[in-house]
């Protein structure tokens, strides 16, 4: 599993960007874990870019 700011760095984009993503559903798929939300893999990646 891949952080957010791991994700960010990444896909090059900054953390704001990636929550705008978020709440217009095109960021990847992320799970709910006692410590907040964090993305899942790298195969999940590929939602956000096409």
């Amino acid at each position: 599993m891949l952080t957010l700011a791991e994700v960010c760095e990444e896909l090059a984009v900054s953390r704001s960007t990636f929550y705008d993503w978020r709440a217009g559903r095109r960021a990847p798929r992320c799970i709910k874990l006692p410590n907040g939300l964090r993305p899942t893999t790298r195969g999940s990646r590929g939602h956000a870019c096409g």
